[in-house]
């Protein structure tokens, strides 16, 4: 696990001497126990270490026989031994025992096709100085980031965009596109990023880079709704044997575990395979101060004692939340507005305090297995729009319906009813799946609602959110809220919070074959229909997770959100009427003016503050760098 960061110019000659240092200095909490830089005609490698398998050999770049080729790489290949053991008996020789540097010699033997093979989290950089092609990756789901940067003339790329002003020429510019997506969803789904000319690598993304010509592809090597079209369903015992094997692979590493338990479902499945694991294992919880019902110890408490493991329990009070923000915001170094971030970091946190760099978590289960009731909506809506096509009376029919029975309250029929007569003229009009499952989501509902009133005229729609690939409403639903709320909030908060703690975040939930097998099933037997989450209740349940959580009612990281955000917006709410988003003309006069009498008096006010002040917060710190012209 590291930080890495380069350079790739288009003629060959000196690079930029002293800029990757200081690029390899912003990323030292990712990478606090070395660094290793390698430079060549107009390339540049480096990295910082933080050291999980082969404390001792384990240092980058790494290098062919022939030293034709060099890499960088940012995370763990899982399934390492087995993929070196192979590459052993066709003749390759290694550097020391890094599972990363078995990637560099899978390309050597199998070209840009390698990634097929690779199971684990990871983001690289690969030199290959025969062709003068470099290759930059990033694992399927997007696990581990890689931001880049383009001009005519070169190309630099970092794990996070804290690292890239050392390596620009320019100023950077805000993305007045990404900042109306930002308002509306409260993160940014690959490939944008606030900053105009900087994009995230989308997940399962290999980017080929030729000198010759400065030529560059992109290939999408992997979705989530495209894993298993050429397999068999393997039923939920197979299920439970892959997510096993998912777990096995995923514990291997020469620095003590921890789990992240909540007592949910997810967590409980991770928590139970890495007990099962055989080593010693460590698990913490948050909880908050009178234990509500909201809590979240109460269940971790049951497992952990059906598990024989210790439970760190970190109880969160919102003074702390307070002071810690800017804190936070210095880890982000991203706007996600998710008030479960302050949750995160605590978790993180305890674990670097307990010497434990390394945390599985149990993200990825409610993408996956229809965790949110909004998306089976999505999928529902999507399918009835496809039977408006061709019988528009009949169709009609269908949108009125479920509005006028079902609820006995008169007021929630006629919203109801409104929402669908909403909804079936949209539909009529041509509104993608993209469109409807966004428009379910009731906080961007809100945001939509309240953007003209608060942002300047000049912003636009928000675009570049990705497209659907698959045919089937069901798969295409799964497709985009991997693309999106997972790759853009759950994995960031994962990813750039533990990195800040030096932790290193792991997922069995999003192996390739575990999903790969899971979409299989979803193909031959879909299940959005069924209850939330049924299949991989099932798959617990063979497993042997204890009756009392597969019973629990879903829940999920429930903090007291709106206490919280009131908190911090009495505190800080001063940044924004001098700040950089009335500076650059992105908050109105007037939307300050509404903000300042409302953000305390309802939620949706709140809501839309916090967001704002999430991006101030990230913008204040690049403030050096910021083109306010």
């Amino acid at each position: 696990m590291c930080g890495i960061a380069g350079l790739f110019m288009r003629e060959p000659g000196p690079g930029r001497p002293g800029r990757l240092e200081e690029s390899l200095l912003r990323l030292r909490p990712r990478g606090p126990d070395g660094e290793g830089k390698w430079e060549g005609r107009g390339i540049s490698l480096g990295m910082r270490r933080l050291s999980i398998i082969d404390l001792e050999h384990g240092g980058q770049p790494f290098f062919s026989e022939d030293k034709k080729i060099v890499g960088t790489v940012n995370g763990e290949i899982y399934n390492a031994p087995e993929l070196r053991a192979e590459l052993a008996q066709r003749g390759h020789r290694f550097q020391g025992g890094s599972d990363c540097e078995v990637l560099l010699h899978l390309y050597e033997e199998e070209g840009e096709a390698f990634l097929a093979r690779l199971r684990g989290m990871f983001a690289f950089a690969l030199w290959d100085d025969r062709r003068e092609k470099l290759l930059l990756g990033v694992d399927r789901f997007g696990e581990k980031p890689l931001v880049l940067s383009e001009s005519p003339n070169c190309l630099v790329w970092a794990s996070e965009i804290r690292a890239l002003p050392p390596l620009l020429d320019g100023r950077l510019r805000v993305d007045p596109g990404a900042v109306r997506t930002n308002f509306e969803l409260s993160y940014l789904p690959p490939p944008q990023t606030i900053f105009q000319g900087i994009r995230k690598l989308a997940p399962g993304t290999l980017e080929i880079w030729e000198r010759k010509g400065w030529k560059r592809r992109s290939l999408t090597y992997w979705k989530v709704e495209q894993a298993g079209d050429n397999r068999a369903c393997p039923g939920n015992g197979g299920l439970a044997g892959l997510l096993t094997d998912s777990g096995r692979i995923t514990l291997r590493s020469d620095r003590p575990l921890g789990v992240a338990l909540s007592g949910g479902l997810d967590s409980s499945l991770v928590s139970l395979l890495a007990a099962r694991g055989g080593k010693p294992l460590e698990a913490f919880t948050v909880g908050y101060p009178g234990e509500p019902e909201n809590d979240e110890r109460p269940g971790a408490r049951v497992l952990a004692k059906h598990l024989g493991i210790p439970l760190h329990e970190c109880e969160i009070h919102p003074a702390e939340v307070v002071d810690q923000f800017p804190d936070l915001l210095e880890s982000l170094d991203e706007p996600v507005a998710d008030i479960a971030a302050h949750g995160y970091r605590r978790i993180f946190q305890a674990s670097a305090e307990r010497k434990i760099p390394v945390l599985l978590m149990g993200q990825g289960g409610d993408e996956l297995s229809w965790g949110y009731e909004w998306t089976r909506q999505a999928v529902r809506e999507t399918e009835r729009a496809g039977r408006l096509k061709g019988r528009p009376l009949l169709g009609w029919c269908e949108y009125l319906g479920p509005g006028t029975g079902g609820d006995p309250r008169w007021r929630k029929k006629a919203q109801n009813c409104f929402r669908n007569w909403q909804g079936f003229w949209r539909d009529r009009g041509g509104r993608n799946t993209r469109e409807r499952m966004f428009d379910l989501n009731p906080e961007r509902q809100e945001a939509r609602r309240l953007g003209p009133r608060l942002l300047a005229g000049i912003f636009p729609t928000p675009r570049d959110l990705p497209d659907p690939v698959s045919a089937r409403p069901d798969m295409e639903i799964t497709g985009l809220i991997c693309r999106t709320y997972l790759a853009g909030n759950g994995l960031v908060l994962a990813d750039r919070l533990g990195m800040a703690c030096s932790v290193e975040a792991r997922l069995p939930l999003l192996d390739a074959e575990w999903a790969g097998a899971w979409m299989a099933c979803r193909r031959e037997n879909p299940d959005h229909e069924a209850e939330l989450k049924a299949r991989l209740r099932e798959v617990a349940r063979k497993l042997e997770v204890p009756a009392e959580v597969l019973e629990r009612k879903k829940r999920g990281f429930a903090p007291p959100g709106r206490e919280w955000k009131r908190a911090i917006l009495r505190r800080y709410f001063s940044w924004l009427p001098d700040g950089c988003l009335m500076s650059l003309g992105i908050l109105s006069p007037s939307g300050l003016k509404t903000l300042e009498a409302k953000h305390l008096l309802g939620a949706r006010y709140t809501n839309a503050a916090y967001t704002l002040l999430v991006l101030e917060g990230v913008l204040r710190r690049y403030q050096s760098h910021l083109d306010f012209a």
